[in-house]
């Protein structure tokens, strides 16, 4: 049911819903086994900072990668020929 849910948002909303999921079970497990009781205001908190860090080591992993941009053609120099391609 969750993964039905998830496979239904945008890209870009997975990871906050994600993250969202994650909390609110990890603030339950907290209540429940640790008797530490969590604030909804803490929940999104955590929620923000943990998806910052995610978000952060996911664009270090994965850098983007830069398109090489080839030199524009430029008229050659007195007495000289010059030949441009682009085949291989």
């Amino acid at each position: 049911m969750l993964f039905d849910l998830l496979h239904k948002l945008h890209d870009h909303q997975r990871p906050l819903a994600a993250m969202i999921i994650w909390s609110l079970w990890n603030s339950r497990n907290l209540l429940l086994w640790e008797d530490s009781d969590s604030t909804p205001t803490l929940t999104v908190t955590r929620v923000q900072e943990v998806l910052h860090e995610w978000t952060c080591v996911q664009k270090a992993k994965h850098p983007k990668h830069h398109v090489e941009q080839h030199p524009t053609w430029e008229k050659p120099h007195h007495d000289t020929i010059k030949c441009n391609f682009d085949a291989w």
